[in-house]
């Protein structure tokens, strides 16, 4: 439209003589010309400028109005009241347009990324929309099987969970974990960020701290940077304010106990491998790694132990008569995924008919309830075989181990069996998996399920160059020497085994 037409158009508006066709026409004209609009604004003001004045008394006149005057203020009054209305049809107009071509606003959304190893799933709550990718959204659930992942909340929160875990969002601002241990990191201005265990309640007040979630094990929370509020869910329902190094564990009635606080077993960053527990032998028998267990792991020697040279470094040189290791850690428990990775250096022309186990843990009095690595004599020579035994059920490698030289041991269970109750597990040799047969005695292996015991009183904890017998003279010891012990919360694939053999 021509500059003067549509100065005509306001113009007769204003006067209140525009035709109804043509009020459509300049209502289209403003809808979709900002040049429009910006005229139409100036002939406002204009009009507000010609209203106050007429409203200004003249000083020469003093109280005498020419009639003149009151017929074009009250035109001009009739002017502003149509004008009010055609701003507000305006305005009208753009709202419903905004309506019809703003996007939907979808609720904030959690993205998390996992370390490798990690095996989890996803379900969302039917009612809201599935998002894509590696992403929660109010009502989602998280279920990691094995490994690590990392969450960012929208309002900042960040968190490092380990696995096996398992968690729902219910909004930006408050978690629910049902299991697992995860460590939580609050800016400033996300304070009032909530999580809920089955037995706790945790308001942060400013802060970073640590939660432990665990069906079997009493729940806790550790302070690792400035306070929060935590109250227990079980009958007594104490709640009390934390700081700086304070960590509390609930009992069955609802106390709060003090316990020490271990920023340790919080990872603060994405591990890069399954958790695992790390054993190197290099002159020491300390533990290290990455798994929340590690800060309270301690491991003697039944008898002095010697220490050799290794395949990296030094190792530790077992005599098959009194020197093995025992530890204060309970093992991995029920069918839970799991891998042992280690060198191994045999001597020759060794006597293994009695099966001496090389590492192991659980509980040896009842039929698959243990978990143990142990040396199998060979049907052919005198040369052992590597086998993993649950007690009543063993897997056994078909070829004959090496002697006088080191190999690298994997072996690896997952939490799966086959059609006939076997575990499914796979022995792996310098990274190659070998052909290996399952056993059993007595009963059909679905008449007794895989389950690692940890907590009867017949369980053995780790215990490392030996086999499992409660009493140190029945214990069947092994001979030789192993090096760069690992245990990893989960079970590996092929292409990962491989993965351990590089330096």
């Amino acid at each position: 439209m021509k500059p003067r037409e549509l100065e005509n158009l306001i113009q007769d508006f204003l006067d209140g003589s525009l035709a109804e066709e043509k009020l459509e026409t300049l209502q289209h004209e403003l809808r979709h010309n900002p040049e429009a609009r910006d005229l139409y604004r100036d002939f406002i003001h204009l009009q507000n400028i010609i209203e106050l004045q007429a409203l200004t008394p003249d000083p020469l006149a003093k109280n005498i109005i020419p009639i003149d005057r009151i017929i074009q203020r009250q035109k001009r009054r009739n002017l502003s009241i149509a004008l009010a209305s055609a701003a507000a049809l305006l305005i009208i107009s753009l709202v419903t347009m905004r309506l019809f071509f703003v996007d939907p606003v979808e609720p904030a959304s959690l993205a998390f990324q996992t370390s490798p190893g990690t095996q989890f799933t996803i379900s969302h709550d039917e009612s809201a929309d599935a998002p894509l990718g590696q992403r929660l959204v109010p009502g989602s659930r998280l279920q990691i099987k094995q490994g690590s992942a990392q969450l960012r909340f929208p309002n900042g929160v960040q968190s490092i969970v380990i696995g096996p875990a398992d968690l729902t969002l219910h909004d930006e601002e408050q978690l629910y974990l049902r299991r697992g241990v995860a460590r939580f990191q609050v800016p400033q201005g996300a304070e009032g960020f909530t999580v809920d265990t089955p037995d706790l309640h945790i308001v942060d007040l400013g802060t970073e701290f640590g939660v432990k979630a665990d069906p079997d094990q009493h729940d806790e929370v550790h302070v690792l940077k400035g306070h929060v509020q935590v109250t227990a869910k079980r009958l007594r329902k104490e709640s009390t304010t934390l700081g700086k190094g304070e960590a509390r564990r609930i009992d069955p009635v609802g106390r709060l106990h003090a316990i020490a606080t271990q920023d340790a077993s919080f990872p603060s960053k994405l591990p890069n491998t399954l958790p695992y527990l790390h054993w190197s032998f290099d002159r020491d028998m300390q533990v290290s790694g990455t798994h929340p267990d590690v800060p309270h792991i301690s491991t003697s020697a039944e008898a002095p132990t010697k220490f050799v040279d290794g395949r990296l470094g030094t190792s530790l040189s077992f005599d098959g008569k009194n020197q093995h290791l025992i530890t204060d850690w309970p093992g991995f428990s029920k069918n839970r995924p799991r891998t042992v990775s280690f060198w191994l250096k045999l001597p020759a022309n060794e006597d293994y008919r009695a099966t001496p186990g090389i590492l192991g843990w659980g509980d040896r009095t009842h039929g698959n309830k243990k978990w143990k690595v142990a040396l199998a004599p060979s049907s052919t020579s005198g040369t052992p075989r590597l086998r993993l035994s649950w007690g009543n059920i063993w897997l056994t490698a078909t070829s004959p181990l090496a002697t006088n030289q080191w190999q690298h041991i994997t072996v690896t269970s997952s939490d799966l069996l086959d059609d006939f109750g076997f575990p499914q597990a796979q022995l792996y040799i310098n990274g190659i998996q070998q052909k290996s047969s399952y056993e059993k005695q007595g009963q059909s292996p679905l008449d007794s399920p895989i389950q690692t015991s940890t907590t009867n009183l017949k369980s053995s904890p780790l215990m490392i160059g030996s086999d499992l017998f409660v009493a140190p003279k029945d214990r069947n010891l092994f001979r030789g020497q192993i090096d760069e012990l690992y245990i990893f919360d989960g079970h590996m694939t092929t292409k990962e085994v491989k993965q351990l053999l590089k330096p």
